[in-house]
């Protein structure tokens, strides 16, 4: 079988400034989730929830120290795809690249991974505010938005890249 190699050049392409705005996002968010957990962590009981199920209800409790994986998988997520946008030319694209498209289709993946990356802050930072609201005496309920938010949030980030990458099929772009 002849099977032709992708184009898939590797570019240095500077963030656009809405790359760097959500970066910041992201950051803000991240910082505010290890800030928080510093600030809480010595005021909480030694028990606290450390699972809830589809109901957003606490199921499962543990030691407060459960409440130092927060921040970590914060940062970890943040730096991870952060440097995972330094290799666009990894990505998967539906539109065929080629020297008219790819600069647009790299950024557009970017773009992609760094609303992910908003979105997983957002996710880590609620779900440490519900736990230390509910260890601190509080409602110990996620609410029922919370799985559906979740949701839409992995999938926001792809629909608008599918739709935007669709939209752009035809037409040549410099």
């Amino acid at each position: 079988m002849n099977r032709q190699k992708d184009y898939r050049p590797v570019l240095n392409i500077p963030s656009t400034d809405f790359e760097i705005l959500m970066d910041r996002i992201a950051l803000g968010i991240m910082t505010g989730i290890v800030l928080y957990s510093m600030i809480h962590y010595s005021s909480l009981p030694e028990t606290i929830p450390i699972h809830w199920n589809a109901k957003g209800e606490a199921d499962g409790f543990g030691s407060k120290n459960w409440l130092l994986l927060e921040p970590l998988l914060s940062i970890i997520s943040f730096f991870g795809l952060v440097k995972i946008c330094d290799y666009p030319h990894k990505f998967n694209y539906i539109a065929k690249l080629s020297e008219q498209n790819v600069r647009q289709e790299y950024i557009k993946g970017r773009k992609m991974l760094r609303m992910v990356n908003i979105g997983c802050q957002l996710i880590l930072g609620f779900i440490l505010y519900v736990t230390v609201r509910a260890a601190a005496g509080g409602e110990q309920n996620l609410g029922k938005w919370f799985v559906p938010a979740v949701i839409i949030s992995a999938f926001l980030p792809l629909i608008y890249t599918l739709l935007t990458s669709s939209r752009n099929k035809g037409s040549k772009t410099t």
